[in-house]
């Protein structure tokens, strides 16, 4: 049963990140194309290697997090996890 959690929040995590990650591209570039030339120090915003990093960590964290979280109410207070 712990396994099936554990898939089942994995895959909605991980479509919630490709989802936030495809919307943060889009974003970025809409506000590339809008934004008027000089008003920011940059010339482009971007979205880099760091940020990719950061929205897999946080993913997989949550995957794990919400996966785990029935199994760890489902257990009883007198049983070893306390």
């Amino acid at each position: 049963m712990l396994a099936q959690f554990l898939t089942e929040s994995l895959l909605l995590s991980a479509a919630g990140g490709i989802a936030g990650l495809l919307a943060a591209l889009w974003s970025v570039r809409i506000a590339n194309r809008s934004l008027p030339q000089g008003l920011l120090p940059v010339p482009e915003v971007g979205v880099d290697s760091s940020v990719l990093f950061f929205a897999l960590g946080i993913t997989l964290a949550t995957g794990l997090l919400f996966g785990l979280a029935p199994d760890w109410h489902a257990t009883p207070a007198n049983s070893a996890w306390t």
